[in-house]
């Protein structure tokens, strides 16, 4: 089994790690996520195993914590890839405390199927804290939180009041195990009280050690953002919107969330999200019209990249454009504007450009008998000229939009795993 050959290779060799939860199932059925506490020491280690993992590679690091690393790793099966995401903690930390060393969630650890995991006593502890913090229990949770407190019976009350004190866990545990649930929803925002109360007094010093880190992590993650930046180029016709849904659901779990924009950002108005058909059909814009509609769209690109699109790749988001500035250069007819070409270039070299340009090429003949909003001779035109930017920069990627769609989305994701791997690689490595 591959994942279960992955997931011995990164974590055979560390000693003091453990899942936290979840692992009931392994290694045979994974969730999206593995959830580890791992000793501080043990990292560089873990970092390496991942960089040297031959069935699989190493894409993302989005770290949600000062001291969590989700790390997210490519592998591929049956010709499409798969993800696969470790979030490693050197300790559980929230809401602006620390609420569990790495030492204390992994005392008691114990073996299953080959990997640790973690003891009845921290699982529970842990659980109900995340939770508790979270001030909502999911049913998978409430299921895991009464098989525990069963099995540890009395002890789970000792267990539970190094978190939340004597008297909250007298009275939950019992809740929990009579499974009363809407009295512990109703009890929720008083056992918060008491788990932040608990924790401060047990370490005065637990908001110092949050803060600090967590504005280092905060300053670093804006000068090195973990989203992409996508933009995808070709006449009409060219399977510019297939490939984006393919690459929308098939690159999920390697993003926080996708962000799509068409031709602009749209930082000056809303965007319209219609295609427009015939489009040299309309008439242009007089001259002056023209300039300064062009000078409007290009200080849309600048403001929105700097408020929209750098933002949305610092919370580590795929933002993919179907057409973009280069469109201005190549059909300028298209959005109306004439006269425009020689401050259109000049304005070019000063838009925020895309990490990885996808150029959809193909013969003019196929493009056309696929869509016909424009004539042959501009379809061929088009072509031209867009090819002729692509070489302007390796960020261009020129991929043969004539084969099946599948095959370019796969193409196109394969430059993606190999932008993030190499991206990853001169950040850790």
């Amino acid at each position: 089994m591959l994942l279960e050959e992955i997931l011995h290779s990164i974590l055979d060799s560390l000693d003091d790690y453990c899942i936290l939860h979840d692992w009931q199932n392994l290694p045979e059925k994974i969730k999206s996520d593995l959830d580890i506490i791992i000793c501080k020491k043990q990292l560089i280690l873990l970092n390496e195993n991942l960089v040297k993992l031959a069935k699989a590679r190493i894409i993302q690091n989005l770290r949600h914590e000062s001291t969590c690393n989700y790390f997210i790793i490519a592998y591929e099966k049956y010709n499409k890839h798969h993800f696969v995401a470790i979030d490693a903690a050197t300790d559980y930390r929230r809401n602006g405390l620390v609420i569990f060393s790495a030492n204390e969630l992994l005392k008691g650890k114990r073996q299953h199927k080959g990997f640790w995991i973690a003891s009845p006593e921290s699982e529970l502890n842990y659980i109900l804290a995340k939770k508790i913090l979270k001030n909502k229990i999911d049913n998978k949770a409430k299921i895991r939180l009464v098989q525990l407190s069963c099995s540890l019976g009395n002890t789970a009350i000792t267990e539970s009041e190094k978190i939340i004190g004597n008297s909250s866990a007298k009275r939950v545990i019992p809740l929990i195990s009579k499974q009363s649930w809407k009295e512990i929803d109703e009890r929720l925002p008083k056992l918060r009280y008491a788990l932040i109360k608990h924790i401060i007094l047990k370490n005065p010093f637990s908001p110092i050690a949050y803060f600090i880190p967590e504005m280092i992590r905060i300053i670093h993650r804006i000068v090195f953002p973990t989203g992409l930046f996508l933009s995808v180029l070709g006449p009409d016709g060219s399977g510019k919107t297939t490939l984006i849904e393919y690459l929308k659901i098939d690159l999920e779990g390697a993003f926080r969330q996708t962000n799509l924009y068409h031709l602009r950002p749209y930082f000056f108005g809303k965007s319209q999200n219609k295609t427009a058909c015939q489009p040299h059909n309309r008439k242009c814009y007089p001259k002056t019209i023209s300039l300064l509609k062009l000078i409007y769209y290009w200080l849309d690109y600048i403001f929105g990249y700097l408020i929209k699109i750098k933002v949305a790749l610092i919370r580590s988001r795929l933002v993919i454009f179907d057409r973009y500035f280069d469109d201005i250069l190549v059909d300028p007819k298209r959005l109306r504007l004439r006269n425009s070409e020689i401050l259109s270039k000049f304005l070019y070299f000063f838009v925020p450009k895309p990490d990885i340009t996808f150029l959809l090429d193909a013969p003019p003949v196929i493009i056309f008998k696929r869509k016909q909003e424009v004539i042959l001779e501009e379809v061929t035109r088009q072509r031209e000229l867009y090819k002729i930017i692509a070489q302007r920069s390796s960020s261009y990627i020129i991929v043969d939009g004539s084969k099946n769609a599948r095959e370019v989305a796969k193409k196109c994701i394969d430059v993606i795993i190999d932008h993030l791997n190499k991206r990853y690689l001169a950040r850790n490595t």
